[in-house]
This record gives C-alpha cells, structure tokens and sequence, in this order.
C-alpha cells in the first residue's frame, strides 16, 4: 500500500511539474494513426462508371474489390508512364491483380484504358 501511494505521488508530482513548466507534451504517434494515401481514388460516380466498363469487358470483373485493385493499377500505369514501371508485361499485371487469369491481353490493356479514361487516375 505504501509502496503504491509513493509511486502515484511520484507521478502526480511528474504530471503537474511537466504542466507548470509551460511545455505541452508531444503527442505520441499513435500506431492506430491514419496513413493518407497517395493513390487516386474515384469518386462515387466514377467508380460506377468503372463498374460497367469492366462488366463489358469480362463480367468477373464487376464487383466491388474491382475498384481497389484499379486503384493500385492506376499507380502502376502512373509509375509506368513516368518510365519508374517494375517488371512484367501490362497483361500479366491486370491479371494478377485482378486475380483474372482468362483475361486476354487485349481485354488487360482495355482494362487499363478503362481505368486511365475514368478522369480520377491522375498524378497527386
């Protein structure tokens, strides 16, 4: 008991110290924080119309994990465009990362003309 009462006097007298001395404590980063992301995202109208692009294209692609997946497309085809693209042809990109392997070539790069024609998939 006397042992707890010390501590909290000592922490107490720490707290008000710390207030008294004009000094506001620095925040301390959080692990939940938020991370602002840097890749474009389509607004409301937007996304539906990339919906029902990618529906003509291949049906499987109409679904709504669809627009996560343009997104990380878009900052491919934007690294691309700045000549910082990674390895691998534009069709095995769509495909893996629309976890559609049937897709041919021309449908992938109808893909990326889909999501680079949305108006949203643009530098920040």
């Amino acid at each position: 008991m006397r042992r707890t009462v010390v501590v909290a006097l000592l922490a107490l007298t720490t707290a008000t110290l710390g207030a008294c001395s004009g000094e506001e404590a620095a925040p301390e980063a959080s692990a939940s924080a938020t991370t602002v992301s840097t890749i474009p995202e389509p607004d409301q109208g937007q996304a539906a119309a990339l919906l029902g692009k990618l529906a003509t294209i291949d049906q499987s692609l109409n679904e709504d994990k669809s627009i996560s997946r343009a997104r990380d497309q878009c900052t491919s085809l934007l690294a691309d465009a700045r000549g910082e693209g990674g390895t691998g042809t534009l069709g095995d990109q769509v495909r893996s990362r629309f976890t559609a392997d049937h897709l041919t070539d021309e449908q992938a790069q109808a893909v990326a003309d889909a999501i680079m024609s949305g108006g949203w998939c643009v530098e920040q």
